[in-house]
């Protein structure tokens, strides 16, 4: 009797152990790592650096998780092209440890986060993405949480309303947690002068003082931004 439960409870890890084996997808190229999105609750790991034709998008209300397994998602994009990856409405992507890089879209060079989406970065480095309109590296319409990541190096050039966004920009109403953030280096320049004042945000103000061509508009606080712990602003000067 002893053997046969012995057995049953072996069995019984075993299926467990295969069934969690058999949601995790491992990734090596842009082709397999489309594929693997479009399963609801993906388990995703890279194998190596991807490198994309166009943007990711994760949609149809879908929860993707990918861990990047410290390499890089690189669009590759050296004039207009599209983010690295969009976050449609009504889904949720959890990011870890790796680097998104090379975009150059609208809103977002990196990613773009549409209303009414989830997006959890930890251990995400964004460096070196443009946008034509707001946020360099990320634009937040949903609810963003930013744990031990970096904002490094990314540009915004406001064509709407000179609002900008370096590193990030929040919509109002919209939230951004960021736990042990490094924002540093981005830049915020702007299309046309103006004239007129911010309506709100005391973090706006030296940015607005610069007429709105310093990196300070990396948080731009149109909707709520929170740090804890340590949330690192350097770098901040007005664009030359």
């Amino acid at each position: 009797m002893k053997t046969i439960k012995l057995f049953t409870l072996l069995a019984v890890l075993i299926c467990t152990t295969t069934s969690w084996a058999q949601t995790r997808t491992t990734v090596t190229n842009e082709n397999e790592l489309r594929t693997a999105v479009q399963t609801n609750n993906a388990q995703i790991q890279f194998a190596n650096d991807i490198s994309t034709s166009s943007l990711l998008e994760i949609k149809n209300s879908r929860t993707i998780t990918i861990d990047m397994n410290g390499f890089t998602l690189d669009r590759g994009c050296t004039s207009r092209g599209s983010q690295v990856i969009v976050v449609r409405t009504g889904s949720t992507l959890n990011l870890s440890n790796g680097t998104l890089t090379g975009g150059w879209g609208g809103n977002g060079g990196a990613l773009d986060i549409e209303t009414g989406t989830t997006v959890n970065l930890t251990d995400v480095i964004v460096t070196g993405n443009y946008a034509d309109d707001r946020g360099g590296g990320i634009s937040n319409s949903g609810t963003l949480t930013m744990t031990d990541c970096v904002l490094s190096d990314n540009t915004s050039r406001d064509n709407v309303e000179n609002i900008g966004g370096g590193g990030l920009f929040n919509y109002a109403n919209c939230t951004a947690t960021l736990t042990n953030v490094t924002i540093s280096g981005n830049e915020a320049t702007t299309a046309k002068p103006t004239t007129s004042s911010p309506t709100s945000s005391p973090m706006m103000s030296s940015w607005w003082t610069a007429r709105q061509r310093c990196a300070m508009a990396t948080m731009n606080a149109h909707g709520t931004v929170k740090t804890r712990r340590s949330c690192i602003l350097y770098s901040i000067s007005p664009n030359r």
